[in-house]
This record gives C-alpha cells, structure tokens and sequence, in this order.
C-alpha cells in the first residue's frame, strides 16, 4: 500500500470539515440551548456541526482568555472531568467568558488548587445555564473561583452548588440585598393573628412579616431560604426590644382603623441566619467577613425571651371557622 501523502490525507479530509462548517453557518447556532439542540439531533450531520460549533467557540475561549486557560489546566489531569468542564467553559458568553477568566486570574497561579472537583463541574455546567440571569449568575462565577482558590479551602463545601442551583432569581437577588444591609445580627420578624374567639382560636392575616427595608423579601423566598437551612425562624424566642417590632405595631393599628371590632395581636420572632448560610454566603462572594459592620457571632447582641404563654398559644388548635 502507497502511503497516502500528508498534504493529500489533508486534501481528503477537507470536504469533511466543508460539510461541518456549511451545516454550522446554515443553522447559525447563535446560543447553548442551539449548539446542544444540535449536538442532541437524530441527524448525524447536526450532530457533527454542533460539535464543531462547540469546538470551535472553545478554541476561541481559550486563545483569548488567559484565566479560563488556567481553570482548564488545572483541571486537564482528570481525564473524563476535563472534557466536560472544558465544553462548559467554551458556551460561555463573551462577557460571562471575561469575567469569569478575571476572577481566576486574580487568584494568582500559585494559588490555584482543586480540592472539589465535583463542585467545579456541577458549577459551570449550570454557569451556562444561568448566564442571563445577572445575580445568579455573578454568585456562580464567585463559587467557581473560590473553588480553585486554596486560600479559600475553610469556605467551599460541595452543597453549596445544590443550594445555588434551587434559589431562583429573585431568591438571588433578595439574599444578595439582605447581606449588604449595614447590620443583619438581630432581624426581626412578626406575624399578625385574628383572635376569633373567647378560646382564643386564632388565624394568621398576615405572616413572616420583615421589617420595612426588606419588605420586596416575598413568603416564597423566605420560605425557600429556611427550607435551605440558610435561615431560621421562631416565634418561641423574639428580641427585647419592642421597638425593633414598631412596623407591625403600626400596621396593626392601620387594620384596626378599617375594622374596629377586629381583635389582633403581635406575635414577635426572630430572622437569623445561620452559620451555614454565611459560610454559603462568603462561597458565593455576597459576604465579606473582613467588614466590622457584618460581623455574625452566635450570640446575640439582645437577650433573647421565651414566653410561655406564647408557646402555649401557638398550639392551639384553630376553630373550625377559623382559616
């Protein structure tokens, strides 16, 4: 047998590639959700072209920016994890792509180091998925990097991507504003019952109630929070000082107005976040223990008061007419 010529095996292999290219440009995949749609069609050709728009939006990624270069070194010596973290890397949009590649270049190469590599790949596989997405998106970006940042090796824990991948945007943003507020050590929280009876039977008109500064926080994204473990709330213990539960007072008093005979009270809680939702939070990048004003400390800066008369009150059973 002749051995084929190197410049003719090129020749050969030539129309090949033409057929790639030429499908890519007529289905023009300007996204992930279309670069997958291809790599998922029953047609062999599709296929092939969404492979090689992948391949080729990722040689770009990497030619251009140095940082995602270094998160792919980092992981190029985990054979089967490399490709898929690497296809990840190379959907990313340009903007999300610098972003990112400056984060991990801020590390510095002598920090670089891979403790969770799990987390990396569950977290950019979801990067792309939530690049539209600002805040969400910029909490991703913050755990990736954290994650292969050995300085950071106390903060990552591989939970941390499951819990970011069930917060919704609004759940992101919301978490965000709460950690920038100037003291978030003692929040508190109320709910407003209708006493509907002489045995004191009672329904719930209003519920989770936080102070004004946060009053976008839905019941949705609190709930979703404490279902997280990022938060915790009781209404067994509340702060001492009433004064911090003004907004509900005034609130009542506003219902009343509209409503004389309406019989209401306050029941008073607390809002804290726990220590997993900090240690969440710093891995996220919304949380700078470095700054006096944040400082979290499982004491609390007023005693906290349980009262049993309250506890008691809780497990009453609602009257039949009561909702």
């Amino acid at each position: 047998m002749i051995p084929m010529d190197v410049n003719e095996k090129e020749i050969k292999m030539e129309p090949s590639l033409n057929i790639l290219k030429t499908a890519s440009e007529i289905t023009k995949p300007d996204n992930v959700e279309e670069i997958h749609a291809l790599q998922s069609s029953p047609d062999v050709r599709l296929q092939r072209a969404g492979e090689y728009e992948a391949d080729s939006k990722e040689k770009i990624a990497f030619i251009k920016n140095a940082g995602i270069s270094l998160l792919y070194d980092t992981v190029s010596i985990f054979t089967r994890a490399k490709s898929k973290i690497r296809e990840n890397l190379s959907l990313l949009n340009p903007d999300v792509e610098q972003s990112l590649g400056e984060k991990i270049s801020n590390i510095g190469e002598q920090n670089i180091k891979l403790d969770s590599l799990p987390t990396l790949a569950s977290a950019t596989e979801n990067l792309v998925y939530a690049q539209e997405e600002p805040n969400l998106r910029e909490m991703y970006e913050n755990l990736i990097a954290n994650t292969v940042d050995k300085t950071k090796e106390d903060i990552i824990h591989p939970a941390y991507v499951e819990v970011l991948k069930q917060l919704s945007q609004l759940d992101a943003y919301y978490l965000k504003e709460l950690f920038s507020a100037p003291d978030i050590s003692i929040i508190p929280i109320c709910n407003i019952k209708q006493i509907v009876n002489e045995d004191r039977h009672y329904r719930t008109i209003r519920k989770n109630l936080l102070p004004p500064s946060m009053h976008g926080i839905t019941i949705d994204t609190i709930e979703n929070w404490e279902r997280l473990k990022l938060v915790e709330i009781s209404f067994e213990e509340f702060w001492t000082d009433d004064t911090l539960y003004s907004y509900g007072s005034q609130l009542i008093e506003l219902l009343k107005a509209e409503c004389p005979e309406i019989n209401l009270e306050l029941y008073k809680g607390q809002f804290v976040i726990t220590e997993f939702g900090k240690r969440f939070a710093r891995a996220i990048g919304i949380f700078d223990l470095s700054k006096p004003s944040k400082l979290l400390h499982t004491e609390r800066q007023i005693p906290r008061v349980a009262i049993v008369a309250h506890v008691l009150t809780t497990h009453i059973l609602p009257s039949p007419n009561a909702v």
